[in-house]
């Protein structure tokens, strides 16, 4: 049963938005856009391949292509096993400048980054994550329809903690449009691991720029040092904090979890000059899994222009409910159905 994603944003809008009272919420919500444009225009390919020019494409639509896989990874089987989680430095190949200059463009137009996946070019980077699938779920492991992209700007997260300093709802400024930062949380907990704890899910984190302890990294705390890891306490913490594992990361390296293992962006320091970081992420499921509620693909496979309309609306959905969407976004979700036949995301 498909969910009414529409009745779930319009219902959840006022409830997060009432802690703060008008003038707040209208500055956090303040337009810096040098585009004008439409819930019509966010609907329209031609409205995006004017914006990105001919640098992106939206050409491959409803076609599986053959992956070629020319890397060698690296495999550390026994370190996955003991931690739940890998960095692999220098792995892949990618245009990082072309990438995020596109993404800076979006930022600056005070369009959500994960708009980038209307763009063949996105689709295509998680292509030469197959070889590590692979290993560790197995040969037909599938993408699940739920890429995100972050722009943390530790500047804009400045101005929005300074903002929101006399709100009773603090987890809205870590959570606005223009935030990157997420309190410690596991994405799917014990319910993502099978009976001998190998993963039924992992989550894929590849740094577009360089991601350092000031800019806001990812942290985490390996398996093997988490109390609650696996168990039915798992919501109750009691690592030592001396364990927490700081993970800076260059564009090029793949960080890889299942999703029991706890972990989080760190929020990032105050200073002058620090330049953003921009990130992207992506899901893949194990073949022989079929109780999840999201659709799958394979590797290779490029859904339709809708298709990728729908993702993003519920992917705004998902990550953007608790900060209140300006209403372009609101009726832009209301114009795409969801991908999601469960709300309760159940596993």
């Amino acid at each position: 049963m498909f969910i009414d994603l529409n009745k779930i944003v319009l219902e959840l809008f006022p409830f997060f938005t009432a802690s703060i009272n008008k003038k707040q919420y209208n500055e956090l919500n303040r337009s810096h856009m040098k585009l004008n444009f439409s819930v019509e225009d966010l609907n329209s390919k031609t409205f995006w391949q004017n914006l990105a020019g001919n640098n992106f494409s939206i050409n491959k639509e409803n076609i599986q292509e053959d992956i070629k896989l020319n890397n060698q990874p690296d495999f550390s089987e026994n370190l996955f096993k003991q931690e739940a989680y890998l960095h692999l430095e220098n792995q892949i190949k990618l245009d990082f400048q072309k990438l995020t200059s596109l993404l800076k463009k979006l930022y600056e137009y005070d369009l959500p980054c994960v708009f980038a996946f209307v763009f063949d070019e996105f689709w295509e980077i998680h292509n030469q994550l197959a070889p590590y699938v692979k290993h560790y779920l197995d040969d037909d492991s599938r993408l699940l329809p739920t890429p995100w992209i972050w722009y943390v700007d530790p500047k804009k997260e400045k101005e929005i903690l300074d903002e929101s300093k006399n709100t009773l709802n603090q987890e809205f400024s870590t959570r606005s449009m223009f935030s990157g930062f997420y309190g410690p949380h596991r994405d799917k907990g014990k319910r993502s691991l099978f009976p001998d704890g190998s993963p039924k899910i992992l989550s894929f984190w590849l740094p577009l720029t360089e991601a350092n302890t000031l800019n806001s990294c990812i942290s985490l705390v390996p398996a093997d040092r988490d109390p609650t890891y696996d168990t039915e306490n798992e919501d109750h913490w009691s690592f030592n904090r001396a364990d927490i594992r700081a993970l800076p990361a260059k564009p090029g390296d793949i960080l890889f979890w299942n999703e029991a293992i706890l972990h989080w962006g760190s929020r990032p320091a105050h200073r002058e000059n620090l330049k953003p970081r921009i990130s992207v992420g992506f899901e893949y499921v194990k073949s022989d899994f079929k109780e999840t509620c999201y659709p799958n693909y394979k590797f290779g496979y490029y859904p339709d222009f809708k298709t990728r309309l729908a993702i993003i609306a519920t992917q705004f959905r998902l990550y953007l409910t608790e900060a209140g969407f300006p209403k372009i976004f609101i009726e832009f979700i209301k114009t795409n159905d969801s991908i999601i036949k469960n709300s309760d995301e159940k596993i």
